[in-house]
């Protein structure tokens, strides 16, 4: 070291300590340059111990000249980009890099595969331990634990220098990323790729497609303006699936949800992913049912087992079509799966309402076994202004209440129950039931023709013998078939007008709510009541600002507000 020809630094830069190069130099360089700053010192004691006696006589601090100071930003840069050159050439040479202008690194547009890893991350500058990293990393990508491969990448990038670390490492790290669903993180690492060479092409595309899955298509739009130029790459590809996701999206806005699950199935094809599984997940909900969605998204969970928006509507749709505190504990436990951070709250605010029904279930249940009637009216009617309750928990609490409400003679409301809980319920047996209430309760209010049509009914769900006897003797109150026809038309008028109060809003404003012209039959007030209910369901705004909380609550109610009244005009 002493026969070389030294380097001339900045005093202040020897005599500086400065834990910030340990970050960026390798741990022999940095045992050769403590051996030459030692060499430095000791040549320098004589000249340093003169200035210190001749400084002492005009300097009111002795000393000073020669105190160990951190030296500035721009000179410790300068040092660490000098000390990884030393580096580098002891190691072995860097990552390739082509000047500007000299033709570009990536690949052509169309030989580029998203999902392929980029084999020039492996460099003769990587020491023997990321090498097997990285190899074992390329093994787990083949094998499909793209989070174990993801990790294996990490344990390279984060031991790299800056000048070895190279696009292709990071670009790899974002394609385990993309295939775990992981959006966020894919594009981090994409987007980093590309500012660290804007002629990556593969990295620009890994980019577009995290952006197009989460939906960001304005944020695509700019990141190819920003690189179409400098990749010599048109996107063509990534601007169709945008322009998709557009028609889409302004299909769904318009309510179209048959038009847009059309389109959203084109996409799919084309960008297969996660997030739009889930779309389309909530799109069957509405258009065939949460039937329907629940297998959908159960096939989905075994291609993306931890993505956790289909875990959510996995939970979140069998909570809809429960009917029994079994069911609701074995709901609990798919809302407490561990999720990242962004899905945390979500879960966490659904399974408190989970935990609500299940308590709500047992104390009404306990007070319909000990036929406490009043209790179980006024804890019903609590529960049934539950935003969040399933049509099928709701179905079970309106038909406990309706037997109450029968042992209490308020058949009318007995009735009104009977006939809401009717439309989510599809177990024949359950249904021979409600119905041969009802016949009980139009037998007591004199309403013949209706309580023997109520009594048919049931016996065609369940013939039993209770129904049997029930329809002998509501046809032996009926000889007069003239009478059976005035006590019908006029029973019929009575119940509807005690059935369903005064309602400030007038049916038009019930349509408009639910973005429907007026007249729309059953079937589409029902799918845009479903469409309506996701958007504004309250767990999906429990991450939100409060005031925003506050106007996803008012709303949501409106939306069941105006189902309920215009299902009940309908007559369904």
């Amino acid at each position: 070291m002493q026969d070389a020809k030294p380097i001339q630094y900045p005093s202040s830069v020897l005599l500086a300590y400065d834990d910030r190069m340990r970050q960026f130099v390798d741990a022999g360089v940095l045992h050769d340059w403590d051996e030459a700053l030692r060499d430095w010192r000791a040549q320098k004691n004589a000249q340093i111990a003169f200035e210190k006696q001749r400084c002492m006589f005009h300097s009111t601090v002795p000393g000073a000249e020669n105190r160990p100071v951190n030296f500035s930003n721009e000179e410790f840069f300068h040092l660490t980009r000098q000390l990884e050159d030393i580096n580098a050439s002891l190691v072995g040479p860097a990552a390739p890099s082509i000047p500007d202008g000299s033709g570009d690194v990536s690949p052509p547009d169309t030989q580029c595969d998203l999902f392929t890893l980029d084999q020039t991350m492996y460099t003769d500058a990587l020491n023997t331990e990321q090498l097997e990293a990285c190899q074992r990393g390329e093994e787990m990508y083949k094998r499909g634990k793209y989070e174990e491969a993801a990790d294996a990448f990490s344990s390279v990038i984060d031991t790299c220098l800056p000048r070895v670390l190279n696009v292709a490492m990071l670009s790899n790290r974002a394609a385990c990323y993309l295939r775990a669903s992981n959006y966020k993180l894919s594009y981090r690492d994409s987007i980093r790729s590309c500012e660290m060479d804007s002629r990556y092409t593969l990295g620009v595309r890994r980019a577009l497609r995290s952006q197009i899955c989460r939906g960001e298509c304005a944020e695509a739009k700019k990141l190819i303006s920003k690189y179409s130029a400098s990749c010599k790459c048109p996107f063509s590809e990534e601007l169709e699936q945008i322009s998709l996701y557009e028609s889409y999206s302004a299909l769904l806005e318009a309510n179209d949800h048959t038009m847009a699950l059309k389109h959203l199935n084109t996409l799919l094809d084309r960008v297969p992913c996660a997030s739009f599984e889930a779309l389309k997940t909530q799109l069957l909900a509405v258009e065939g049912g949460n039937q329907e969605a629940l297998r959908h998204v159960e096939q989905s969970l075994i291609s993306y087992p931890s993505y956790p928006e289909l875990l959510y509507w996995r939970a979140q749709l069998r909570f809809l079509e429960c009917a029994s505190v079994d069911e609701l504990v074995s709901i609990s436990v798919l809302f407490s799966v561990v999720v990242s951070q962004d899905y945390a709250a979500r879960f966490r605010h659904a399974k408190q309402r989970v935990e609500q029904c299940i308590d709500m279930y047992r104390v009404i249940s306990s007070a319909y076994e000990s036929k406490e009637w009043l209790r179980v009216i006024n804890l019903g009617s609590s529960a049934v202004q539950k935003l969040f309750l399933g049509d099928q928990l709701r179905a079970v609490v309106l038909a406990k209440r309706a037997r109450a409400l029968y042992h209490m003679k308020r058949f009318y409301e007995c009735m009104d129950d009977i006939s809401i809980a009717l439309r989510a319920t599809s177990k024949r047996n359950e249904r021979a039931e409600l119905l041969l209430l009802r016949a009980l309760s139009e037998e007591n209010v004199s309403r013949w023709s209706d309580a023997l049509r109520s009594v048919e009914l049931s016996i065609h769900e369940n013939r039993t013998t209770e129904a049997l006897e029930v329809r002998k003797r509501i046809m032996g109150r009926t000889a007069n078939s003239r009478q059976r026809r005035q006590d019908k038309e006029g029973d019929k008028n009575t119940w509807k007008g005690s059935a369903r109060p005064n309602v400030p809003h007038s049916v038009a404003e019930h349509y408009e709510c639910l973005a429907l012209p007026p007249g729309a039959g059953a079937e589409r007030i029902k799918k845009s009541y479903r469409a309506l209910a996701m958007k504004w369901h309250p767990d999906r705004w429990c991450g939100a600002q409060p005031q925003l909380q506050k106007e996803a609550e008012e709303m949501f109610k409106k939306v069941k507000t105006a189902y309920d009244e215009l299902m009940a005009t309908t007559g369904v």
